[in-house]
């Protein structure tokens, strides 16, 4: 992470280099399960990642994304867990809020 810049709360994952992620944005790294109504436990699903051309289950239950070197995330986007972001790319929102769930 060096001389990246994170106005976020940021958990559980890979900031590369040069990097800035906006006040605002959000950075996730778990998938609550829906549970019944009194239930005590909070369930979790297991965080699902692509490998080459395959989703495959990553073996954890809280993983964030992984972000290359230069990225730039502006304020208002929403990451979901295991996401990965390649290096260069620049995600702005486009009205309030941007969602990136693949």
């Amino acid at each position: 992470m060096n001389n990246s810049v994170i106005n976020t709360d940021i958990r559980y994952s890979i900031v590369g280099n040069h990097s800035f992620l906006g006040a605002g944005s959000l950075i996730t790294d778990c998938i609550l399960k829906n549970a019944d109504e009194g239930d005590p436990k909070i369930n979790l699903h297991m965080v699902k990642v692509l490998a080459g051309k395959e989703i495959v289950n990553s073996g954890y239950y809280i993983l964030g994304p992984a972000m290359g070197n230069r990225v730039k995330i502006g304020s208002g986007v929403i990451i979901y867990p295991g996401r990965v972001i390649k290096s260069g790319s620049i995600i702005l929102p486009d009205q309030g809020y941007n969602i990136i769930d693949r």
